[in-house]
């Protein structure tokens, strides 16, 4: 699995519709950039009025008429020239690339968002994503990666051929759903949007691909299928879309339960959603577009009921941390605040998740995960041909190449990202987006019979 590559990066914020699946495949300045949604009504422009003014070039008439004809004036009329224009329909329906490219901007503006603005709450982001100057560069750098992955290729690929499709509406009520969020006055909140339980956008992507039709990926599938191998001992290419758990298989595809129920595993059939406060027995019961949901026990309740999802202030009750509020933990059943601390140049930090955290812009540096005390300390990201351990040492858009850096006590080097043969130990370390036997290669193109 790559690094929060294209793949793991969308699905923070599309959820499962966007992870890839596959069964038996080796291997601080603001943005305020608006995101335009491309629909198939994308007009570029409006209509200019074209309309020549009319110019009196009459012509003397001529008698055309012809015998082989029935009896007819065909005799030119005085022409006036007037040249009328109809307004043309400048409107380009968007392609599969401009749509990903808008699915890609929405991705890198609520993590930029979550990481410069509330970089208390999510250490990992930050270690990814907080190495740029800015918000505005961390949005650039975030939008041109995801659109420079491998599975950008492949997902726009897989669209053109009309084996996945985006639909047009629920992109764009995406769109405004994030927004709602990034516009919040709580700098944290965006943090609901990347979390696993957000499915206000889960319905962006679609696979097109019926069952046991051919196919190269599980987002091709219907229904939530797996693009599987037909058999244990089947070449890697040889897959088809196949149901990926009893449930399904006793639901049919999960388009025929209506847009008010979901397939039951229990009941083995199409069942009524629950809305928020009634008894569930898995997350899929409590989809609601609207707001992130979750099954969550209840102690007061004695029994599992839908929660949305980080909805419980500091002091309140809670089971889990998933009940909490960005930037709370779950301690001894109560919502609490998250002892940590943003830090600056120079400053001690470490990589764990309670921890002082270096602010955006900074990475913690010369940390041993071996060693006591465990620490680095905060400083600027380093430059190509700078040695590291982690790739999140390395200025935006850089990796710490060479074999286990980490492991080994070998420093790496930052660099860009290495072309085929080179050493890697992860996927993404290299241009190809596939490290095999810990050799950068490219992976073997499957086609469709």
């Amino acid at each position: 699995m790559k690094t929060l590559a294209y793949a793991a990066a969308l699905a923070l914020v599309f959820g499962a519709a966007c992870g890839s699946s596959n069964e038996d495949n080796n291997g601080n300045n603001a943005s305020t950039t608006t995101v335009t949604i491309l629909t198939s009504n994308n007009t570029a422009t409006t209509p200019a009025n074209n309309t020549t003014p009319p110019v009196n070039n009459t012509t003397t008439p001529v008698n055309n008429t012809t015998t082989t004809t029935p009896p007819g004036n065909m005799t030119t009329p005085p022409a006036n020239n007037t040249t009328t224009t109809t307004p043309a329909n400048t409107s380009t329906p968007a392609t599969a690339r401009e749509k990903l490219s808008a699915l890609s901007a929405i991705s890198a503006q609520a993590i930029c968002h979550g990481v410069y603005q509330c970089p208390e709450e999510n250490i990992f982001l930050n270690r990814k994503y907080g190495r740029s100057a800015t918000q505005a560069d961390c949005v650039a750098q975030t939008l041109a990666e995801l659109d420079g992955d491998s599975d950008f290729e492949r997902r726009a690929q897989a669209m053109e051929a009309g084996r996945q499709v985006i639909d047009d509406e629920e992109l764009a009520a995406c769109q405004a759903r994030v927004e709602a969020y990034l516009a919040d006055p709580d700098p944290c909140a965006v943090h609901e949007v990347l979390s696993s339980s957000f499915r206000g956008c889960q319905d962006v992507l679609a696979g097109a691909i019926p069952p046991d039709e051919p196919c190269l990926d599980s987002e091709e599938c219907t229904g939530g299928r797996i693009c599987r191998k037909l058999t244990s001992s089947s070449a890697r290419c040889e897959r088809t879309c196949q149901y990926s758990s009893l449930s399904e298989e006793n639901c049919g595809d999960k388009g025929a339960c209506g847009a008010d129920e979901y397939c039951s595993f229990d009941t083995k059939s199409c069942q009524p959603l629950s809305a928020e406060g009634q008894a569930c027995s898995s997350d899929s019961a409590c989809r609601d577009a609207t707001k992130p949901m979750i099954c969550s026990y209840s102690s007061e309740l004695d029994a599992s009921v839908c929660t949305q999802y980080g909805n419980t202030d500091a002091g309140g009750a809670c089971d889990s941390e998933l009940a909490c509020k960005p930037g709370l933990t779950c301690a001894e059943s109560v919502c609490s605040v998250v002892e940590t601390s943003v830090v600056g140049m120079g400053e001690p930090c470490n990589d764990s998740e309670n921890t002082p955290r270096c602010e955006p812009g900074l990475v913690c540096q010369g940390y041993d995960f071996f060693a006591p005390p465990y620490e680095g300390t905060c400083g600027a990201p380093k430059e190509a041909g700078s040695a590291c351990h982690v790739s999140e040492e390395c200025a935006a858009g850089l990796i710490c190449s060479g074999l286990h850096p980490f492991f080994s006590g070998s420093p790496g080097e930052c660099a860009q990202r290495s072309a085929n043969g080179a050493d890697c130990y992860d996927s993404s370390q290299c241009q190809s987006g596939y490290c095999d036997s810990e050799k950068c290669a490219e992976l073997e193109a499957c086609t469709l019979p």
